[in-house]
C-alpha cells in the first residue's frame, strides 16, 4: 500500500532549473537504491512519479542566460499553462490545452498524496491557495492550512539559504507564503490538484534567475537534494487505510473527508486511501452511496503513520420497483470556493457510536516497514486481525501512466425502504456481521524522523 507523490517541473517552459533537478533526482534515486537505505527505504515504499517538462515547446525557444522576461513561458499555442486548470471560483477561462488536458487526467486517475510544482523567477515555497475572491493580495487559507504550512516549511527550512533569502526587496517569514498573498491568479495548477483531486500540492520558487548559465546547475542540486528528498517523505506522514465492504472487496471511490476539515478526497480502485495530517485527534467520516455512512476517531502519533482499515456495511436494498438504490447520478463538478469557505457540515450520520482509546507510540529503532498491530477499541465493532501487505516488487523513480478518463464526483440519493419490505428483501450478511465498522489500527515506521543526513554521496552525478 504505497502513497503516490509526484513532482512535476518546466510548467512555464523558460523556469529550468525544476526540469534539470528532475532529471538529476532521478539520477540519484536509481544509482542510491543499492547502498543508501534511506533511498531504498523510500522506493520500496512510495510511488515516485516526475515529469521533467510540462512545457518543451516553450523549453525549446528559450535562452540560456535569460533571467527574465516571457519568452519561453507560453506553451506553442501561446498560453499560459498555469492560468488554464478548471478553476472552482471562475467559469470563464481559455481553451484548454492539450498539456493541460494530459496533466488533468493523471491527477484524476492517480490518487496523488502530496505533489511538488517547481519554478523559477522567485525563492520561496507557495502553498494553496492562489485564488480568492476579487484580486486583493490577501491571504486565502484552505481547511488543511496547518498541513500546508507544515510542507511548505519542510522544503524551505531544509533548504540552505531559502528561509532567510529572498529574491525580492520583501522577505517571508521561513521562506513561505500563502499564495494569493503573494499575489493572486486562477486557473492554477495547486488549486485544481487539491480542490478536485485532494492532493496537496505547493509550489517552490528555487532560482531567481529563470535560465541561469549550466556552470551553476550543480550548485542548484546541492542545494536542492535534501529538501526533495525530505518533501517526498512526507508523503508517508499522517492517515492510510483500506475501505472494503462486508465481503472484502474494496469499496472504489468511497468518499472521505476529516471533519472541520471539509475538503473530500476518495479511495482508489483497490479501496486505498491515504492523508496528510499533524499530529492529533481526528475524526475520519466515510461514505459510499451504496454504504452507510460512519465517523471514526483516529489519532495520528508524530513519526509514525497511522492505519485505518474501515468495513463498511451495505444500506438495506429493496427491489421494490421504483426504489431508488439504482439510481445514482454522477457529476463532474467538484466543490466551489463557497463551499470550501463555508461553514456548513455535509450531512453525514452517525451509525455507530464510537469510542476513542489513546494508542500508545511504539518504538521503532530501524525503518524497517514491519507493522506493528495496536487495537482501538469502537463500540459495537467487531476486530478483524491486520493481515500485511505482502512485499511488493522494488519501485524505480519513473512511473508511466496512461489516463483514460476524469474521475466522477458521485451524488448519493437516499433509499426509500419501505417498513413492509424489509424483513423479505434484507440483504444477507454471510460473515454475520453486526456492526457498520470493523476497524484496525496499525502503526508503522516512517523515515519522518532519520538517522542523520546525509547517507547518499555525491560521487555517481555527473553533470
Amino acid at each position: 500500500m504505497k502513497p503516490s507523490m509526484k513532482y512535476v517541473a518546466n510548467m512555464h517552459g523558460n523556469e529550468v532549473v525544476g526540469k534539470e533537478l528532475m532529471l538529476h533526482l532521478a539520477a540519484h534515486l536509481i544509482n542510491g537504491y543499492d547502498y543508501d537505505p534511506r533511498i531504498r527505504w523510500l522506493l520500496d515504499n512510495t510511488n515516485v512519479h516526475l515529469m521533467p517538462s510540462m512545457n518543451p515547446d516553450g523549453m525549446s525557444i528559450s535562452r540560456e542566460g535569460q533571467c527574465v522576461g516571457l519568452r519561453g513561458r507560453y506553451n506553442s499555442a501561446g498560453v499560459d499553462l498555469n492560468r488554464n486548470f478548471p478553476d472552482p471560483s471562475h467559469t470563464v477561462r481559455s481553451v484548454e490545452q492539450p498539456e493541460t488536458t494530459a496533466v488533468r487526467k493523471w491527477i484524476d486517475t492517480i490518487p496523488f498524496v502530496l505533489s511538488g510544482n517547481l519554478h523559477g523567477g522567485a525563492m520561496l515555497v507557495r502553498y494553496p491557495y492562489d485564488d480568492t475572491y476579487g484580486q486583493a493580495t490577501v491571504e486565502s487559507r484552505t481547511p488543511d492550512d496547518d498541513v500546508f504550512q507544515h510542507l511548505a516549511r519542510t522544503y524551505s527550512l531544509n533548504h540552505p539559504t531559502m528561509r532567510r533569502f529572498s529574491c525580492e526587496s520583501q522577505t517571508y517569514h521561513d521562506g513561505i507564503v500563502n499564495g494569493a498573498k503573494w499575489y493572486p491568479f486562477k486557473g492554477d495548477m495547486p488549486d485544481y490538484t487539491y480542490v478536485q483531486a485532494g492532493c496537496m500540492e505547493v509550489t517552490l520558487e528555487l532560482s531567481c534567475c529563470k535560465y541561469p548559465l549550466s556552470y551553476q546547475l550543480r550548485r542548484f542540486w546541492t542545494d536542492n537534494m535534501k529538501p526533495l528528498i525530505k518533501l517526498l517523505e512526507e508523503s508517508h506522514r499522517g492517515l492510510r487505510g483500506v475501505i472494503s465492504d462486508e465481503a472484502g472487496y474494496p469499496v472504489t471511490n468511497a468518499k472521505l473527508m476529516v471533519k472541520g476539515r471539509y475538503m473530500p478526497f476518495r479511495t482508489s480502485h483497490k479501496g486505498e486511501y491515504w492523508r496528510i495530517l499533524l499530529p492529533g485527534r481526528y475524526t475520519l467520516m466515510a461514505s459510499s452511496p451504496e454504504h452507510n455512512e460512519l465517523e471514526v476517531p483516529v489519532e495520528i502519533i508524530e513519526g509514525q503513520t497511522t492505519v485505518v482499515n474501515i468495513t463498511l456495511i451495505r444500506k438495506v436494498r429493496s427491489y421494490y420497483p421504483g426504489a431508488g438504490v439504482n439510481n445514482v447520478n454522477a457529476e463532474k463538478s467538484g466543490p466551489t470556493f463557497a463551499n470550501l469557505y463555508s461553514n456548513v457540515k455535509p450531512n453525514l450520520e452517525d451509525d455507530v457510536d464510537t469510542t476513542d482509546n489513546s494508542l500508545s507510540a511504539p518504538n521503532f529503532n530501524n525503518l524497517e516497514p514491519s507493522l506493528s498491530r495496536a487495537r482501538a477499541t469502537f463500540t459495537g465493532a467487531r476486530y478483524s486481525d491486520y493481515e500485511d501487505i505482502p512485499a511488493e516488487r522494488r519501485s524505480y523513480p519513473f512511473a508511466a501512466s496512461s489516463p483514460t478518463g476524469t474521475a466522477a464526483i458521485q451524488r448519493r440519493t437516499s433509499v426509500d425502504d419501505e417498513p413492509e419490505f424489509l424483513e423479505d428483501t434484507q440483504l444477507e450478511d454471510p460473515l454475520n456481521y453486526s456492526s457498520p465498522v470493523t476497524a484496525v489500527r496499525s502503526t508503522t515506521p516512517t523515515p519522518l524522523n532519520p538517522p542523520a543526513w546525509p547517507v547518499a554521496k555525491l560521487r555517481t552525478h555527473r553533470w
